[in-house]
């Protein structure tokens, strides 16, 4: 997706992050970018959910080589509670494993017990203990 279209879906997308994870204005160029430039790959897929017309929930789904890893899961605190964020994220997992994936991954900050909570209820099992956001091993 490019073009006008992507501007327009990617700024629906961009405002759904920004107040689901409580991002300052200063970091949405940035995020536009990045989800510009997602869009336009063909490894990526984008769910976006809309109530009464209003962007309310998103997630990420990137694909290959047999792995697939959902990202950028939120919703608007306005339409939170009714199983958004359940909706976006168990499809964009059925359609990981329709597009082939073997296995599906995703990421949550241990201390944030409603995502778990979800996370746990569509399936989603634990690997290996919580630790940083980003780990080098070498």
């Amino acid at each position: 997706l490019d073009g006008p279209l992507a501007d327009s879906v990617a700024t629906a997308i961009v405002g759904v992050l920004l107040a689901a994870f409580d991002v300052g204005p200063e970091r949405r160029r940035g995020v536009i970018g990045e989800t510009l430039a997602s869009l336009a790959d063909p490894r990526f897929t984008h769910y976006l959910v809309r109530l009464d017309g209003a962007p309310a929930a998103v997630a990420r789904r990137a694909t290959f080589d047999g792995l697939s890893y959902l990202s950028s899961i939120g919703t608007v605190g306005s339409a939170r509670g009714r199983g958004l964020a359940r909706l976006v994220t168990a499809t964009a997992a059925v359609d990981a494993f329709e597009a082939g994936s073997e296995l599906v991954h995703l990421g949550v900050f241990a201390d944030n017990a409603p995502a778990r909570a979800l996370y746990e209820g569509l399936g989603f099992g634990y690997v290996g203990e919580a630790g940083p956001d980003m780990l080098l091993i070498g």
